[in-house]
């Protein structure tokens, strides 16, 4: 009977800290606000400061930055993995996209 008790004890634990977890991440997304720039950075260095509210190409030695309908993402790059390419576009203050081997950082403020 103690192992029944203990084991639905750790269930039903298990169960509410996935929830709150789950809560959290939802409520965390949902609090963010829409950006209205994206800084450039290379290695370290702010190279660019872009409107979201302007679409537009940003060329850089490696990378090709796309600004449209609000939203900036990486539309191709030189580096081998394209990690960076595949990201989804960002527009919420905080996101950012980095693509490591060219020591890119595009981040929406």
């Amino acid at each position: 009977y103690f192992m029944k008790t203990e084991k639905r004890r750790g269930i039903i634990i298990l169960i509410s800290e996935v929830a709150l977890g789950l809560l959290l991440l939802v409520g965390t997304y949902f609090l963010k606000n829409d950006g209205n720039r994206v800084v450039i950075k290379k290695v370290g260095k702010v190279v660019g400061e872009y409107s979201l509210n302007v679409d537009t190409t940003v060329n850089l030695e490696t990378n090709k930055l796309i600004i449209k309908n609000g939203k900036a993402y990486m539309e191709s790059a030189n580096c081998p993995d394209k990690i960076c390419v595949a990201h989804a576009p960002i527009s919420k203050t905080g996101e950012t996209i980095v693509c490591l081997p060219n020591k890119i950082i595009a981040e929406i403020r």
